[in-house]
């Protein structure tokens, strides 16, 4: 990914690429809920309660979803898809997977 540098100012730049990700889901009416959680050890958690990342296949490249989402430039739905009608990060950077909620 193109971050700028691979030190604080890129990291930087991968945790705002991460929160914009979130804004997104919340701008689209995907997510209600979103936290960013500072640690005393320096890291960080972003927690939200949107749609998260597909796993089915993709046709055109026969990867899953994950896969193509952090492995490939410009694949997330904001490239084309019309997934989002306003947005904020444009270098489609994810960081987790986490399951869907179980029943």
């Amino acid at each position: 990914m193109y971050i700028g540098s691979t030190e604080s100012r890129g990291l930087m730049h991968c945790l705002w690429e991460i929160i914009d990700n979130s804004v997104d889901e919340a701008l689209g009416g995907y997510c209600d809920h979103i936290e960013v959680i500072l640690y005393e050890d320096a890291s960080v958690e972003v927690r939200d309660n949107g749609r998260g990342i597909p796993m089915d296949v993709e046709p055109k490249t026969g990867l899953s979803g994950l896969e193509v989402v952090m492995t490939k430039l410009h694949t997330g739905g904001k490239f084309g898809g019309g997934s989002y009608a306003a947005f904020g990060g444009l270098h489609g950077v994810g960081a987790w997977l986490r399951p869907p909620p179980g029943p």
